[in-house]
């Protein structure tokens, strides 16, 4: 028959078993109760007064003694307790008056309880009040915490949202999702920088941290976020590097004008011969319309490469081709060469068809901040036989394949006490006292340092007192792990469906809209126009199907092409839009945040151009 041990059972229990007198002294404790005081036998427990000795405080004695005296009993209050070497404990205490002189009841430690629930409450509040953004999510994307600086940042999103509603359609279009997972599952995190899209439809750029939880089986489980807000960090990096730009212009300015003049008087040259020959000699007007196209080619593209360099652009990287970079640094800084006739330029670009990743104006920026203060170490040092020389090929590091860059001049050289230091953000030697009285924001090397980095790249220079200096850059060949994606898009009527599309536009300058017409009713587009919004309003009330809407960013009536498309959105109208503008600025590219915008269009473009970039569009929906 079955029998129990009772006293084995309480003297071999995991929790503490006690017995002792009102007064205060240990009658018996079981072996785990000697543990939690840390006593080694009952004996030497026995000799304790438990007011002085067992607990922390004398006032929980007294609430304990009370309770039993009013009701007999006490069960599961939390006091804290004082070990054998002063050591506090957090337990859980119950007992029972009997015979009025003895008290018997049970103790358990939750020391480690209560410090998990108080880390795991500090956890809590670190999360919910942290000062980035956190939020974590499910394997495919769907939210299911969010912190407190998450609403801040985004505002409220609706039910079982995912990563994807808080991120902008063409947000850094480099960056693939696919590719970060592929990262974490390698390294345990990503971090980088991603745009996202507030409430207010604002894009907000962060900087990222992402990082996986696994379950029990090594899968994936979770993802958790942590989004920092940098838009004033963008901001003032973007104002700074601006400056600097402002401040190179500010130099090249004279070569420019000088490049612009020649090309203006070459166009008025070839308009007055075209009057003089368009009668006596029509055959000749063939060449002249060929100069003037010529020379409008050339300063529409000196234009481009003024605006490409100087506007405020995202830090959004692509792939840059050697050849294309070093086209736009060389036609920018040609005519201040030529004005510098004493110096010997030379050039030998040995890597043209190879490719780099990277920011393509802060690639431009870094090559001529380079280039211009050779220019003025060379001027400085007041020689006759000035030279500068840029040099780029391939060369084979550790199995890797890099792109370097030289940049040499035989100047004035760089003093020893300032090599430490030129680097460093507003440090310049541009001062007044030189002596064409040049000052400089002290930017530029700042830039070209932190700009190569953001490339994965290196810069370093070798300089003598009053013989000449060298930067060397360094930067890792495009690997081809980046998508690149090339397309024909040959106008090809019959597979694209041309004549089936009605395309719109919306432009208040009558030369530009009606020349756009034309051209697209040449390559069999069926094109309606219009001049104001109310016009374009109109025809959409009465449900006339638009394929492509064409809209100018700046409308004479008053209105942008924001308000158009908000108009658009407010109204549900599912319209694809080209925004195009003569000047493209931050204000502009943010509009990538309307999901209906497809394309931002800077004027000049060819026809060929524009009607190319439209039959992307409608290639690309097949």
């Amino acid at each position: 028959m079955f029998e129990f041990d009772f006293r084995k059972a309480v003297e071999e229990a995991l929790i503490g078993f006690y017995v002792s007198t009102v007064d205060g002294h240990f009658l018996y404790a079981n072996q785990h109760m000697l543990n939690i005081f840390g006593y080694g036998t009952l004996e030497e427990l026995k000799k304790v007064y438990i007011p002085e000795d067992i607990y922390a405080s004398k006032n929980d004695r007294e609430i304990f003694l009370n309770y039993l005296k009013e009701k007999g009993r006490v069960d599961s209050i939390k006091i804290k307790i004082k070990k054998k070497s002063g050591d506090i404990r957090d337990i859980i205490l119950s007992g029972r008056l009997f015979d009025d002189r003895r008290i018997e009841g049970w103790i358990i430690d939750i020391t480690e309880h209560e410090q998990v629930k108080k880390e795991h409450h500090l956890f809590e509040r670190v999360i919910k009040e942290n000062s980035d953004a956190i939020f974590i999510t499910d394997y495919f994307g769907k939210i299911i915490y969010t912190n407190d600086k998450f609403y801040k940042i985004i505002g409220n999103i609706r039910e079982n949202a995912t990563v994807r509603d808080i991120l902008p359609v063409s947000s850094n279009t480099e960056i693939n999702p696919k590719n970060i997972i592929k990262e974490i599952k390698i390294n345990s995190q990503w971090i980088g920088e991603l745009d996202v899209i507030n409430e207010k439809n604002e894009i907000v750029p962060c900087a990222v941290k992402i990082f996986a939880l696994y379950d029990d089986n090594g899968k994936i489980e979770n993802f958790i976020n942590v989004f920092r807000d940098i838009t004033e960090k963008k901001e003032l990096e973007s104002q700074l590097k601006h400056a600097q730009k402002m401040e190179l212009l500010g130099t090249m300015t004279g070569s420019v004008i000088h490049d612009m003049n020649n090309i203006i008087t070459g166009v008025g040259y070839n308009v007055e011969l075209l009057r003089m020959v368009r009668e006596k000699a029509p055959e000749k007007s063939e060449k002249y319309l060929f100069n003037i196209e010529k020379s409008l080619k050339n300063a529409s593209e000196l234009l481009q490469k003024i605006l490409r360099f100087t506007r405020k652009t995202k830090t959004t990287k692509e792939i840059i081709k050697i050849s294309e970079a070093f086209d736009d640094i060389f036609s920018l800084v040609g005519s201040m060469l030529k004005k510098h006739n004493k110096i010997k330029f030379s050039k030998n670009i040995k890597c043209l068809d190879s490719k780099i990743f990277g920011n393509k104006s802060s690639f431009v920026q870094v090559l001529l901040n380079l280039i211009v203060n050779a220019i003025d170490a060379v001027y400085d040092n007041d020689i006759t036989d000035g030279k500068i020389s840029v040099t780029c090929e391939l060369i084979s590091l550790k199995g890797t394949s890099f792109v370097r860059i030289i940049v040499s001049d035989n100047g004035r050289g760089i003093d020893d006490d300032m090599k430490e230091k030129i680097f460093e953000p507003f440090f310049t030697t541009k001062t007044g006292e030189r002596s064409d009285g040049k000052t400089g924001t002290g930017l530029g090397l700042s830039i070209v340092m932190r700009e190569i980095k953001e490339m994965g790249g290196h810069v370093d220079f070798y300089s003598v007192k009053g013989k000449g200096t060298d930067f060397v850059i360094l930067i890792p060949e495009y690997d081809g792990k980046k998508d690149e994606v090339i397309v024909d898009y040959k106008i090809n009527s019959e597979k694209n469906n041309i004549k089936s599309k009605t395309i719109a536009i919306l432009d208040d300058d009558n030369y530009f809209r009606e020349s756009l017409v034309e051209l697209l009713e040449f390559y069999g587009y069926k094109v309606i126009s219009f001049e104001t919004s109310d016009d374009f309003f109109k025809v959409l009330e009465k449900n006339i199907n638009i394929d492509l809407l064409i809209l100018d960013f700046v409308l004479e009536e008053g209105k942008s092409g924001e308000d158009i498309l908000e108009y658009l959105k407010s109204k549900n109208f599912d319209i694809p839009v080209f925004l195009i503008s003569g000047y493209i600025d931050s204000k502009i590219l943010s509009l990538r945040k309307y999901r209906c915008v497809k394309n931002i269009i800077e004027k000049p473009v060819t026809g060929g151009e524009f009607t190319t970039k439209i039959n992307e569009y409608f290639y690309s929906l097949n």
